[in-house]
């Protein structure tokens, strides 16, 4: 059960990272204006992407925590809190 979340998980966070670099590619190769709060929110998803991630390889007690926390912030980003 727990492999199987983590492969959701992972196509989640995954999804997240194609949307930044997308809205990188757009900024920079067709010079136009992002407002600052998205290019803030791409960042900090990046980087709770990052530690969520590290946390991967903790005891079992925690590893279920962090799968939880990754699973709620990646569909937190997209669709609101959860």
């Amino acid at each position: 059960m727990i492999r199987a979340l983590w492969w959701f998980t992972g196509l989640a966070q995954l999804s997240v990272f194609v949307q930044v670099v997308m809205g990188v590619i757009m900024v920079a190769a067709q010079d136009r204006v992002a407002p600052q709060f998205h290019m803030f929110y791409g960042f900090v998803a990046l980087m709770a992407i990052a530690i969520i991630y590290s946390y991967r390889l903790q005891s079992p007690s925690t590893a279920t925590c962090s799968t939880a926390a990754a699973g709620c912030s990646s569909s937190a980003w997209a669709s609101g809190p959860c």
